[in-house]
């Protein structure tokens, strides 16, 4: 199942508005909620938006931000071409490093959900460098982990993984790897919107016979704009052939954006009228 344009330039937005509301007061939570100490830490980081869990501390987290642009720097690379300035080393044997960083600290700070999440960042990009599989299991099991930790010590009200973990349970087509997740983010946050719909997804890719009864609980489960939700649903329903179907879901979108729609529409009475 296709991602739609549409979807994507919606969680663009989504994005944006989040980031920010989370840089106009963002001040003001960091010094209620944290040390002088690890304000002085995550000052002007990607922790002030994505913020520490109420174990970690100042040490640990250094750690995760001296590895992070490692991540973010691989990422580039393997997507854009962007150069990586590594010195002779491979790109394998450069990674390998930050595994081997992450995993010591994570023997002395074990239950550091950023610990956990960088390591696992690290093993997703091992395997993506090498094609092994091994690495990408590696990579489901530390994100499993670091979100059990964030719903242990955290404060927020959704998952932090589901998005990375739904992709990474259909590159694997490993079914338990994504009921295992999400059964346990279900538990914590019935309610969580973008996890029911990142799992409809994952399922949808796997062809599994659940996903339509996930779609519906998707789209039932969406809070105001449930553009994603449609979208991502009436695709789904297209690919199946389930004309009649798709129809009645895309009626719920808004007019401008039905016309964007318009081909896969024509299809639709086509076939309803043969």
């Amino acid at each position: 199942m296709k991602i739609s344009v549409i979807v994507f330039l919606v969680n663009v937005l989504a994005c944006a508005c989040i980031s920010a509301a989370a840089s106009g007061d963002g001040a003001e939570s960091l010094e209620q909620a944290y040390s002088p100490e690890i304000q002085d830490v995550i000052r002007g980081t990607s922790l002030e938006k994505d913020f520490p869990d109420s174990n970690e501390s100042a040490d640990e987290l250094k750690v995760y931000l001296g590895e992070v642009d490692k991540i973010d720097s691989s990422i580039k690379k393997r997507k854009f071409g962007d150069e990586i300035n590594h010195g002779r080393r491979s790109d394998k044997a450069w990674l390998e490093e930050s595994e081997y960083i992450l995993s010591t600290s994570l023997r002395r700070y074990p239950e550091s959900r950023h610990l956990h999440e960088a390591l696992a960042y690290i093993n997703r990009e091992l395997g993506a460098y090498t094609n092994t599989r091994d690495y990408l299991v590696k990579a489901a099991e530390e994100f499993k982990r670091a979100e059990e930790l964030g719903i242990k010590y955290g404060k927020g009200m959704s998952a932090h993984y589901s998005v990375v973990m739904s992709q990474l349970a259909s590159q694997l087509k490993d079914k338990n790897v994504l009921d295992n997740y999400f059964s346990s983010v279900f538990k914590e946050f019935p309610d969580d919107e973008m996890s029911l719909l990142w799992y409809a997804q994952a399922l949808a890719t796997m062809q599994d016979n659940r996903t339509e009864e996930a779609f519906e609980k998707a789209l039932a489960g969406a809070k105001g704009n449930n553009i994603d939700q449609v979208v991502s649903y009436s695709e789904y329903l297209l690919d199946q052939k389930k004309y009649e179907k798709a129809l009645e879901v895309l009626d719920a979108l808004p007019a401008p954006l039905v016309l964007y729609y318009a081909p896969h529409l024509s299809d639709c009475f086509l076939h309803e009228a043969i």
